[in-house]
């Protein structure tokens, strides 16, 4: 049997049908595909179970308004973008919003309406970005909002999250949040025991080891190939053809001909953005990029600590490399493989 919506929800809509309708109206006069009852059986779905937690959690009707208002034109703006209904283009992003907002509701009812957007829109992110683990972010924003005082702390925890799910590029910033947070909600992104001795200074070393992970298992110290990034364009990745890689500051540069990309890199993810073609190609562009490691034709890297050969690196087409990370690319792959230290 079909579920009903229940009657926080149903009370809300009754009182508010006109508006209701006439914001689905406008919606549709500006999205003409936009189906009614895929967005009633949307709602029935996917928003009902949130009102019901949040109404349960906060009994306040306005809030409760607030809370069917702000998913009602989130709802509207998924089927809209492909990212809800039959069509999705995203099927798991559907199960994943509303898993994801059950949980901040069930401890931020009365912040809820604040936070749809917010969440929604990184959820959005995550989904698009490749190598990103939006179900993962899910369970462990979800299991942090037990611990965060208010919508801050839990906005705050969303986006050190998101770093630590694959958005290589919110390091920094992220690193900075995290340094502020309180030490229960900062263990549970971590997957850490409130009381683990990995807690106390674990920010300065994320900060200063790159390839760090305290969530990890142990790893045998010394060079390693600690991540490969990239891919053939016609298989989902970027690139048409095998590229050349450039130190940009911490990051690297990748150009394959057609286009340049920024990547950024660490233990936790690796993230591409398209960024504008240089006015003038670097002089190290394709070929060796100095740093404090290096790669030669056999395949051995050297670094500051020691030596390690690594056969699949042989005869590379280029390498680049910045303070704690060589990247190397081969002229028959579309990937970039980047060495470092790995922990103990």
């Amino acid at each position: 049997m079909e579920r009903l919506i229940g009657s926080a929800f149903a009370g809300v809509l009754e009182a508010g049908r006109d508006r209701y309708n006439a914001l689905f109206a406008q919606a549709r006069r500006n999205s003409p595909r936009l189906d009614a009852d895929e967005f009633v059986d949307f709602l029935r779905r996917r928003v009902d179970p949130i009102v019901d937690i949040a109404a349960n959690a906060c009994p306040d009707a306005t809030t409760v308004a607030a809370v069917v208002d702000a998913c009602f034109l989130i709802g509207i703006e998924l089927l809209q973008r492909g990212f809800a209904g039959r069509q999705s283009r995203f099927p798991e992003f559907e199960p994943h919003w509303s898993e994801l907002l059950m949980a901040v509701a069930r401890r931020h009812g009365a912040e809820l309406p604040a936070l749809v957007g917010p969440l929604s829109n990184a959820a959005y992110n995550l989904t698009v970005t490749s190598r990103c683990r939006i179900g993962q972010w899910v369970k462990r924003v979800g299991a942090a909002a037990e611990h965060c005082a208010d919508a801050a702390e839990l906005r705050a925890a969303g986006q050190v999250c998101a770093w630590i799910c694959g958005m290589a590029h919110y390091r920094a910033p992220a690193l900075e949040l995290a340094r502020a947070m309180p030490a229960a909600v900062l263990a549970s992104l971590l997957q850490l025991e409130a009381n683990d001795e990995r807690l106390a200074g674990v920010v300065d070393r994320l900060a200063s080891r790159r390839w760090y992970r305290p969530d990890a298992e142990p790893a045998q110290a010394g060079l390693a190939i600690v991540a490969e990034a990239g891919g053939f364009r016609g298989l989902g990745g970027e690139f048409l053809r095998p590229p050349l890689v450039e130190v940009d500051g911490a990051d690297f540069l990748v150009r394959d001909g057609d286009a340049h990309w920024l990547l950024t890199a660490d233990a936790f993810g690796a993230t591409f953005h398209r960024v504008a073609r240089p006015s003038s190609p670097s002089p190290d562009a394709g070929h060796k990029s100095r740093g404090a490691y290096a790669v030669n034709r056999a395949g051995v890297v050297s670094g500051p600590d020691g030596r390690c050969k690594f056969a699949c690196l042989a005869s590379s087409q280029s390498s680049a490399a910045t303070d704690d990370t060589l990247a190397v690319t081969l002229p028959h792959s579309h990937r970039v493989f980047l060495v470092g230290e790995a922990l103990a």
